[in-house]
């Protein structure tokens, strides 16, 4: 039928834009949810979604103009790149947008299909829709307009993350920003191009945005990083920031540039990364105020940690004086991701994996259950669409879910029937701490590692080529370049196959970094979740001998928290100065690691005299100095002989509040504009109720009790007037993050193209 020149129904085709973000690999699903996001943030339009079994030729509708006129959507999805839509491929859409129209639920009709569409082929489609009774408005909305859209439109990106690893950011980004989301994209590999936007994505960004700080936090093998890599490069392109991924928060202070306040702060496994770090929480605790001043001059900090790490941390963390530890916590929950967001995980990282057709189409019958077991992870799906960790895997349902529901013992038997140049090369990258230089620098610990294994120089470098995207990969960072483990439960697996053998262990504990092993081993009868290797009595004097090279505060930590008494013994017959620093006495080295292990050796009854006595004094220097609030910590207390608790008792009644002014000027000295002054005088006010919990039975206390309350309060309100927490009205966090999703499969239909 021929339109009438005259009809004033309309009907759009839009040009061909230069950006082209390979929407053919998305999958049908992802299409659709990304066609959904593009109507609510690029049209402006309520969607109303269906679900995608019998939707009757109706993906998603919505109202428009006129009032109430109802609006169907359909989308059209093609695995072919580049190929074109004609007329011949919408013969089933045209029926049931005949259905659809004759009974008043089709106004106007749009077609959005990720192929590309010719100004003949629409001008077909458009009068074949515009000839059925009932649609006056006809749209359609190919790959050309959808790519458009995409790089005109950050939001959009920030929206769908995974844009950012199907297209060239050259097309969207200048060259400077290019750089830096490359090395972001470079060290993820393809993981983000099968990133799948979930509720916690979704919560992290609005966390970022509207906070500037967002701790993410999972179990391992859930997708953090996959989720902050997302994050950082829809920074980059937001608001320009410039990412640093940093290793530590002494970096922090290093790096913060009050100068270039668009700076994004991003520390993977925070918290330590297998196991907790004491020190790191200490480290996290003095560099709080300079965090709070570089969120409020517009600096964005992402974290992520295990959350059984980030539990234990807490504890150590001063939580009041950083919410925002509390306040931003995103939990990633594998447990609470919908089938729908596990189905489509799953067949984002198998489509665009590496394995074969064939493959494919043998694992797609297992792919519903896969989605439904209660043991799937993001891991999971990766380790499926990874052909060197699927080698030996049958294609039945019990060996299946055997595989889902065995990760560590599935990748232990691949590095066990490994050749001995695999493992090797595994070995090097394990000693290196996760970080082996490329090109490959060996040291002689690492040679003589690969020798003991049977292995050589020439063949590790062919090994490590070959086990690149699949055990190891090749990360770009800061202009290098370095060797890493895919994923730390390859590591996890590989500790297993170190622990298992007396040989490697010695190897391990030989040529590891030191600043690596001590955040691994655990030595003697000491249980920690997450250790790699536990180091057997016979071996203590190899670490002890090792530890000389380490600074006081991972020592410390390291002899708390992974050492049993007589590991603790041998180190203090081997280094009997190491509390040197404690002479002479400086005020507040009892809350540093050193003098917290001395609190440790005293409960295991192996403190020295003259290191106890020189603690004492650091405790006097701390009272003295008016805080108060160790006197409440039995643990540190416990040190002190009961004639010197007397004598602190003392200095309480008859001196402490004799100088409280000089404690109130020693604050304000401290204290800076952008610090809340009563959260700055906080622990002056916890050390007056320490005074009335040692229970002075003495008037006069009290009566000294209530007047420096009211010193604090008057100074306190004479600074309120200088306070000043920073303006952030001239900031741009963004736009609003929201979008919408067709509601989606919840049966087989989403793997139906995954083979093609």
């Amino acid at each position: 039928m021929q339109q009438d020149s005259n009809d004033s129904r309309k009907s759009r085709v839009v040009g061909s834009p230069s950006a082209d973000f390979n929407l053919h690999s998305l999958g049908w699903k992802a299409f659709q949810d990304l066609c959904a996001t593009i109507l609510q943030t690029v049209l402006n339009r309520p969607v109303q979604t269906f679900a995608a079994t019998h939707d009757e030729g109706r993906d998603a509708t919505f109202r428009g103009e006129p009032p109430n006129a109802l609006t169907v959507v359909q989308c059209k999805s093609t695995s072919i790149a580049d190929s074109l839509i004609s007329l011949s491929d919408l013969k089933d859409e045209i029926g049931k947008a005949a259905r659809l129209a004759a009974n008043g639920l089709a106004d106007s009709y749009i077609l959005m299909t990720n192929a590309r569409c010719t100004a003949k082929s629409e001008a077909r489609i458009r009068v074949e829709f515009l000839s059925i009774a009932g649609i006056n408005d006809f749209s359609i909305y190919g790959a050309d307009w959808i790519n458009l859209q995409i790089a005109q439109d950050k939001r959009l990106r920030a929206l769908v993350p995974r844009l950012y690893g199907l297209g060239d950011l050259s097309q969207i980004l200048d060259e400077r920003d290019y750089d830096q989301a490359l090395e972001i994209l470079t060290s993820m590999g393809p993981d983000l191009s099968k990133l799948v936007v979930t509720q916690a994505q979704q919560k992290a960004a609005e966390a970022l945005i509207d906070e500037g700080f967002v701790l993410l936090l999972g179990d391992p093998a859930t997708g953090k990083s996959t989720i902050a890599a997302g994050l950082s490069v829809a920074a980059i392109d937001l608001w320009r920031a410039r990412p640093l991924k940093l290793t530590s928060p002494e970096e922090f202070k290093d790096h913060w540039n009050p100068h270039e306040p668009e700076q994004l702060f991003w520390f993977d496994d925070a918290f330590g990364t297998t196991q907790y770090q004491l020190s790191v929480a200490d480290h996290w605790n003095r560099i709080i105020p300079h965090m709070r001043a570089a969120l409020t001059k517009g600096a964005r900090v992402l974290l992520t940690s295990r959350t059984y790490i980030y539990q234990r941390a807490v504890l150590d963390l001063k939580i009041d004086a950083f919410p925002l530890f509390r306040d931003s916590q995103v939990v990633i929950q594998v447990r609470n991701l919908s089938l729908a967001e596990k189905s489509q995980i799953l067949y984002n990282h198998i489509k665009l994996g590496g394995q074969s057709k064939t493959y494919k189409k043998q694992i797609q019958p297992f792919l519903r259950g896969v989605a439904e077991n209660k043991w799937f992870l993001p891991e999971t799906a990766r380790r499926l669409g990874n052909p060197a960790l699927t080698q030996n895997l049958q294609f039945t349902q019990a060996a299946v879910r055997h595989y889902v529901e065995n990760p560590l013992p599935m990748l232990l038997e691949i590095i066990q029937t490994a050749d001995s140049h695999t493992r090797a090369a595994l070995a090097i990258v394990f000693m290196s701490g996760n970080r082996l230089p490329s090109p490959i620098e060996l040291t002689d610990a690492s040679k003589n590692a690969i020798k003991r294994l049977g292995s050589n120089e020439s063949s590790v470098y062919v090994a490590m080529e070959a086990l690149k995207n699949s055990l190891v990969k090749l990360v770009t960072a800061d202009g290098s370049k370095y060797w890493a483990f895919q994923h730390p439960t390859v590591r996890d697996a590989f500790a297993i196959f170190v622990a298992n053998s007396a040989e490697l262990v010695d190897i391990y504990i030989a040529g590891t970094p030191i600043d690596q092993l001590v955040e691994e081993v655990v030595c003697g009868a000491v249980s920690i979740l997450g250790a790699k290797v536990s180091v057997p009595r016979h071996r203590y004097d190899s670490v002890v001998e090792r530890l000389g090279t380490l600074n006081t505060e991972k020592v410390a930590s390291f002899l708390m928290t992974r050492c049993d008494r007589s590991f603790n013994e041998r180190f203090l017959q081997a280094y009997p100065d190491f509390f040197a620093k404690l002479w002479p006495p400086n005020a507040y080295a009892i809350y540093l690691p050193l003098g917290k292990l001395v609190v440790h050796l005293a409960a295991l009854d192996l403190l020295p005299e003259d290191v106890r006595t020189a603690f004492v004094k650091n405790f006097e220097a701390t009272i003295e100095a008016g805080d108060l609030e160790p006197m409440a910590d039995e643990m540190i207390t416990q040190v002190l002989t009961d004639d010197e608790r007397s004598d602190i008792r003392g200095f309480i009644r008859s001196e402490y509040f004799n100088r409280f002014d000089e404690y109130i000027d020693l604050f304000e000295a401290n204290w800076d504009s952008g610090t809340n002054p009563e959260e700055h005088y906080s622990s002056l006010y916890r050390s007056l109720e320490v005074v009335e919990e040692m229970g002075f039975a003495d008037p006069k206390v009290t009566k000294e009790i209530d007047s420096a309350r009211a010193m604090i309060d008057d100074k306190i309100a004479e600074l309120e007037d200088q306070f000043n927490p920073g303006d952030d009205s001239d900031q741009y966090y963004g736009d609003d993050i929201g979008g919408g999703s067709i509601e989606p499969a919840v049966d087989d239909s989403i793997f139906s193209d995954i083979a093609e």
